[in-house]
Parts: structure tokens; sequence; C-alpha cells
């Protein structure tokens, strides 16, 4: 029969396909749910470790220091020393059980060494610039950097101490 306003009642909902996607509904909101559970214990949304990093440049060249963890597959610029100038950088993201550190200066390389985690806690995560990238830059033919008297501090996150 059909109704006066002459349109054709809708066939009434399968309800069977409903309750087919009710356990498919659950079992993936429970691995959304277990998905999110894990990645939590796992660190996944931990805030990264950051350490506060005293670096040291007892050279006569203006200097810049980048570290990497031990595979040195991507770098992290910490700061630009000048010559007899200590600095504190804040909130450097740790590299974990072993650091690579790289020297810049005057757009040459000046060298590279790798420290352990535990021996640059032990040193006050402290780095000092060695004599080596000196007298690799020395080699290399760079001048002497004229005395660092800007204050820079090297961007957010520095203080200069020297």
């Amino acid at each position: 029969m059909i109704p006066a306003s002459g349109s054709i009642p809708a066939a009434p909902p399968d309800l069977s396909r409903r309750r087919r996607r009710g356990p498919l509904a659950v079992v993936g909101s429970t691995a959304v749910l277990v998905a999110c559970l894990l990645a939590a214990r796992g660190g996944l949304f931990d805030e990264p470790t950051t350490v506060d990093l005293t670096l040291v440049n007892p050279t006569p060249y203006a200097v810049i220091v980048s570290v990497s963890d031990e595979d040195a597959e991507s770098w992290l610029t910490v700061g630009r020393l000048g010559p007899g100038v200590s600095r504190t950088v804040h909130h450097v993201l740790d590299q974990g059980d072993r650091w690579t550190i790289r020297f810049h200066g005057q757009g040459r390389f000046g060298g590279e060494l790798q420290r352990r985690g535990e021996e640059l806690r032990a040193d006050g995560w402290r780095i000092e610039v060695p004599p080596e990238v000196a007298a690799r830059l020395e080699a290399q033919g760079a001048p002497a950097s004229p005395e660092d008297r800007s204050g820079d501090a090297s961007g957010p996150g520095s203080e200069r101490e020297g």
C-alpha cells in the first residue's frame, strides 16, 4: 500500500549489519587502547631528557660545538664559543650512552671526539675544546680569531660565563 504522500516507505534497517559491526568496533577500540598504553609505557610520550652543558674554549679560535649520538647521523649545534670563553647551554638533548662531539672553526673542520655519557655526567656535563682542535685549525691555515666581545650567548638556553 502506498501512503497518501505518494512516497514509498523505506525498507526497515538491517539490524544484522549493526550486530556484526559491534564486535568489530569493540576489537578495534581495544587494539587502539592497547597500542596507546604500550606507547605510553615505552616512553613514546615522555619528555626528552635534557642536560645543561658547560662549554669551555681555551683555544685562540672561535669554535662551533655540535653534538650527536654514537651513530653521528644527525647533529645538534650546541653553541659558538669565542676564544677563551666558557658558556653554559641549558636544555641540550641528552645524546645517550655515547656522545660524539664535533668542532668547527672559521669554516674548517677542527675535529671530533667521543665521550661516554657517564663520563660527561661525572665531569659535571663539561666539554672542553681539546688542544688538538687548535692544532688542526692552525695546520689548515686558520688565523687566530679576534677576542669575542660580543656577549653573544649563542642562542636561547645559554649564558656566558667568561
